[in-house]
């Protein structure tokens, strides 16, 4: 018995919705670094009070000798917090560009900022980033990514970057 041939599609099968599947790839690790930078910057600015409210009371009896060092504790601590906000913030937003398919460059600079360890407790976001950079560093991610940013310059005239 022989098969009936058919003719072979133009495209091949697997790239017949190539936006579709190329957005739920994007999807899942975009979400997931947004999710978890998200909840640690809701954690840093739930705990401002308290690190203040530490500043006046709790360091005077971790540190009796004086004022020197209490300052010194909390200036560590505060910019610390600062850095690791401002840290989880692009992680967030670069989530965001990458859930968009907006920005490419500031995706994938995320992801890498994601893989820094100390950035988040218990280092959470690792994972998620080296997700993140591994879905983007697909040729059809970064051709969908371009794709898009060609659409938006015939849009609007600018360049959305």
């Amino acid at each position: 018995l022989e098969s009936p041939q058919y003719p072979l599609p133009a495209t091949p099968v697997s790239s017949l919705d190539l936006p579709g599947k190329v957005s739920q790839q994007v999807a899942a690790p975009a979400l997931a670094l947004m999710i978890t930078a998200g909840a640690w910057i809701l954690y840093v600015v739930a705990c401002i009070p308290l690190i203040v409210m530490l500043f006046f009371t709790e360091l005077e009896t971790l540190f009796p000798s004086g004022q020197v060092a209490r300052n010194v504790a909390f200036s560590l601590r505060s910019t610390w917090e600062c850095a690791a906000l401002a840290a989880n913030l692009y992680v967030f937003m670069g989530g965001l560009n990458m859930l968009q398919m907006k920005n490419y460059d500031r995706a994938r600079a995320a992801a890498w900022v994601a893989c820094i360890p100390c950035i988040n407790p218990c280092c959470l976001l690792v994972p998620f980033g080296v997700w993140a950079l591994c879905v983007l560093g697909q040729p059809q991610v970064k051709s969908e990514f371009e794709a898009n940013h060609r659409r938006w310059q015939s849009l609007t005239g600018r360049d959305g970057r």
